[in-house]
């Protein structure tokens, strides 16, 4: 009688695709795709995104060392120590420190 019981269980795992055997031994899922590559997040306006010309973003150069906020070159080019120069006169004038030459900082500046 144990013996039908568990010949009819077996058979009932076997359809239900169960087994009593050992777990597969290779991987019977495979690995997620790569994550999509993220287009990066557009830019706030400004000198960064080239929508001022090199002599408006000398002007600024200009402006933030007569402030003596910056002491480069006036090049008119936006490299690390205007964009450093350009985020303390935003804190000293409780301005949003973007370190971009945004119309709020330039209106600051009297340009």
């Amino acid at each position: 009688m144990i013996t039908l019981l568990m010949a009819i269980l077996t058979v009932a795992m076997a359809l239900s695709g169960c087994s009593f055997g050992p777990a597969p031994t290779q991987a019977t899922h495979t690995a997620p795709p790569p994550p999509a590559a993220v287009a990066p997040a557009p830019m706030p306006s400004g000198i960064a995104q080239s929508s001022h010309s090199v002599g408006d973003l000398a002007d600024v150069q200009q402006r933030l060392r007569e402030a003596g906020d910056y002491h480069g070159p006036i090049d008119g080019k936006m490299g690390t120590e205007t964009a450093a120069a350009l985020r303390r006169y935003q804190s000293e004038h409780d301005l949003l420190m973007t370190g971009l030459a945004d119309d709020p900082t330039r209106i600051k500046l009297g340009l």
